[in-house]
């Protein structure tokens, strides 16, 4: 049981892994406003993140595409499960 358990969030750990890289961007700008939208993804729904941008899962449910978009400085992220928010910076 306590594997199984174990399992599941090395699992979690490591699709939730690659929003987070997306979400540092790896950009340092900072922030040029006060201002950030926050978007209820709803599901099969294709949304743009670029860097600054945070993708919340709103649970360990939450299961995601994620397509690099080779020449931009963006991805595309579709919510396949669950639920979540983007939280744009």
């Amino acid at each position: 049981m306590i594997k199984q358990i174990y399992n599941q969030c090395k699992i979690t750990a490591l699709l939730l892994f690659p929003l987070f890289l997306l979400a540092c961007g790896g950009s340092g700008g900072g922030s040029t406003g006060g201002n950030s939208d926050t978007i209820t993804m709803v599901i099969d729904t294709d949304y743009t993140v670029s860097a600054g941008d945070t993708v919340l899962p709103a649970n360990t449910s939450a299961r995601f595409d994620i397509e690099k978009n080779s020449n931009e400085n963006t991805s595309t992220v579709t919510l396949l499960t669950g639920s979540a928010t983007i939280k744009r910076g």
